[in-house]
């Protein structure tokens, strides 16, 4: 992700739509939300945590990034069921849904806390389809996001 593709109106700020998984804040810039979906019905087999949508015309492959994340403490995943919402991202292969429990936000983010992950990182954590970090500090502790490259999300 480039934070160039991120601007806002002010140079000074990156527009992101965050997201809880598990403990962790996440976020994707929001050049890459179609939309935000709630109450939808995702289908599939619950094995791999992966799902089909209907979203207007066409089929949507959503992604449960907690499942991604947390295999060893999810009992169940994607398998016919209803979860909250649904943030409808576009790659440059196709359009995806990332499948989270509680309504996402919209903020935006100081430029000069934004911060590259290092490579290192990336090639050793799950987090590899996280290309930067924001650190915050908020009135009763320090706020950690990470932002997702839409590109990197999922091997091609």
């Amino acid at each position: 992700m480039s934070l160039k593709t991120a601007e806002t109106s002010s140079q000074t700020t990156v527009r992101v739509v965050t997201f809880s998984v598990g403990t962790l804040i996440l976020a994707v810039p929001i050049q890459s939300v179609y939309r935000v979906l709630s109450q939808i019905t995702i289908h599939g087999s619950g094995e791999k945590g992966v799902g089909v949508a209907h979203l207007e015309d066409c089929e949507l492959t959503v992604f449960d990034l907690e499942y991604y994340l947390f295999i060893d403490n999810i009992k169940n995943s994607v398998n016919h069921v209803t979860k909250n919402h649904v943030i409808v991202v576009q790659t440059q292969q196709e359009v995806v849904g990332l499948q989270v429990k509680d309504a996402p936000t919209l903020r935006n983010l100081p430029r000069d806390r934004v911060r590259v992950l290092p490579a290192s990182y990336r090639q050793a954590d799950t987090l590899s389809f996280c290309s930067h970090v924001a650190v915050l500090e908020e009135t009763e502790a320090t706020l950690t996001i990470f932002l997702l490259d839409v590109e990197r999300l999922f091997p091609q």
